[in-house]
């Protein structure tokens, strides 16, 4: 969680813990959606009370962690995934591997990459229709970004998740979806909430439906069968934890608007939710830059010139961010600093002058969050074995993979460091994982990636055993 978070969960706990005990104690050991739901038993929009805006709050707070949670492992998983598909595919020979990995690429930015692995998988006589489909609509998206003659996918809603997947990336509305294509596959649920995000207003019931199906089948992968080898091949749409990402930053973007609404007539407690602020970050990680704007208006506070120096260093403007955050962190509190600290490394700046903070942050406040600001410096510093030393400072061994003790953003992050450190200790990152995904079903394609690097590194044969299922 992020300062503005913080403070306000603070309150909600110093305003309310007797009655809300349950969804704060929810919160607090990262069970969000079961938090929320216990928050919604609270609120009545149609007569809203104090106790509903605080329950609102939570929701929101609730809501960001889960936005937070997913970009983390967004990050790693396409990380993972394509580490598997790089090392893995060329011994399995599996041209579906190449479709997959240009998908990684092309969300990455790698045209030219994604432009080779679809132009040889392409090319094999193995594929299945489906993957084929998939494969095409892919080239068209990167032949366009290239600039080069690209040649549309035939469209057909006979091949349910290529035809979703291309809507989405043809950018159409989602009053545009055509009326007889229906939602079946797991892409096509997500792919039809990531249409939803691009619409002017989000409708927080109407997103929560929408997300509810991709959830349920985050843990479902994509299957191709090979008739020559009677087997399956599973694999995952690499987009899925983005979209859950930005799909409860939306909530939660939509749930303070929410909250900003009924602000007049609580005006004591609402001057204590720094709504403005959350909005601003929320918007942020939307990368809605003239709503973080607007949002964070005048604000001197060193919560607000810290969002101020976020949103220059989006714009680009990296010496006046880094002038904005020496000067906030000058004699200020282990919070701010730490603040400080994460600005540096979210945005890519001075890494060492952010590392300075974090250590300074840490010396002053020895818990878990300060030394995993520290730890993230120094593993995007290239330090994989400091990362790890460090990471370990705040990671209790008693409570390991326990999310309910443990930050799971904090466990994806020293497994990341882990995965970049030492291959002896794969099995400690697939041990983490396991747990993982048993909470958070979407983070099934990380664990499922990380086994097979893991058993490739043994026997080339255990590798297929996990790519392949059946024959």
């Amino acid at each position: 969680m992020t300062f503005s978070s913080n403070k306000a969960f603070s309150i909600l706990l110093f305003s309310a813990w007797g009655l809300f005990a349950n969804p704060l104690e929810l919160l607090k050991r990262h069970r969000y959606l079961e938090a929320v739901e216990q928050w919604s038993k609270q609120i009545n929009i149609d007569k809203m009370d104090a106790n509903g805006m605080r329950a609102l709050k939570g929701q929101a707070l609730a809501y960001q962690g889960l936005g937070s949670l997913y970009a983390e492992f967004h990050d790693f998983s396409m990380i993972l995934m394509e580490e598997y598909y790089t090392s893995m595919s060329p011994d399995l020979k599996i041209p579906m591997a190449q479709i997959y990995l240009a998908q990684i690429q092309f969300y990455t930015g790698d045209m030219q990459g994604a432009q080779k692995s679809l132009q040889t998988a392409l090319k094999s006589n193995d594929l299945t229709p489906s993957a084929k489909n998939m494969g095409e609509v892919y080239l068209y998206h990167v032949n366009r970004k290239l600039g080069a003659q690209a040649k549309p996918w035939a469209f057909s809603t006979e091949d349910n998740a290529a035809a979703w997947q291309s809507l989405e990336l043809g950018g159409v509305a989602y009053g545009k979806i055509p009326a007889n294509l229906k939602v079946v596959s797991p892409r096509s649920y997500r792919c039809r909430v990531q249409i939803y995000l691009s619409s002017e207003e989000i409708d927080i019931r109407e997103l929560d439906k929408l997300l509810l199906p991709v959830l349920n089948a985050a843990h479902t992968p994509e299957v191709y069968f090979d008739k020559g080898k009677n087997t399956q091949i599973n694999f995952y749409d690499p987009l899925l934890m983005a979209t859950l990402s930005e799909g409860y930053f939306a909530l939660a973007k939509a749930t303070n608007l929410l909250i900003l609404d009924n602000e007049r007539r609580f005006r004591t407690l609402a001057s204590r939710f720094g709504t403005d602020l959350a909005l601003t970050e929320i918007s942020l990680r939307l990368n809605q830059l003239d709503a973080a704007e607007k949002y964070l208006g005048n604000n001197r506070t060193p919560e607000g010139q810290i969002l101020s120096a976020r949103l220059l260093a989006r714009q680009g403007k990296a010496n006046e961010a880094e002038a904005i955050l020496e000067k906030v962190g000058q004699g200020a509190s282990p919070v701010i600093k730490r603040e400080v600290a994460q600005a540096y490394l979210d945005h890519g700046l001075d890494l060492a002058k952010g590392l300075k903070w974090a250590s300074e942050a840490a010396r002053e406040r020895n818990t878990p969050p300060y030394h995993r600001v520290w730890g993230g410096i120094l593993l995007a510093q290239g330090k994989s074995e400091e990362a790890v030393a460090r990471y370990s400072q705040g990671y209790k061994i008693e409570f390991r993979n326990r999310i309910d003790q443990i930050d799971p953003e904090f466990m994806a992050e020293y497994a990341h460091a882990l995965f970049r450190t030492n291959k002896l200790r794969y099995e400690e990152v697939v041990e983490t994982l396991y747990h993982l995904q048993r909470e958070f079903p979407a983070c099934r394609q990380m664990y499922y990636s990380m086994q097979g690097i893991s058993a490739a590194l043994a026997r080339g044969y255990e590798s297929q055993k996990i790519f392949r299922k059946g024959g």
